[in-house]
């Protein structure tokens, strides 16, 4: 059987990509911009535009 590796905290998607966990993700564009951005994604949906722009999005924490 084999078991399925997480990514790690930190890890980066970009818009468009298709989620391999469910979890929060910040915005990494609206980090630099110094806001906080963050979006809840469950496991197999992609990764959303943010404010109509495609943007890298960074795992901040893990959903059960």
């Amino acid at each position: 059987m084999s078991t399925k590796t997480k990514p790690a905290i930190g890890s980066t998607f970009r818009t468009g990509e298709t989620s391999p966990v469910s979890g929060t993700f910040k915005c990494a564009m609206c980090d630099k911009a110094g806001q906080d951005h963050k979006v809840a994604v469950q496991e197999g949906k992609t990764f959303p535009m943010c404010e109509s722009t495609a943007v890298t999005w960074r795992l901040d924490s893990y959903t059960a």
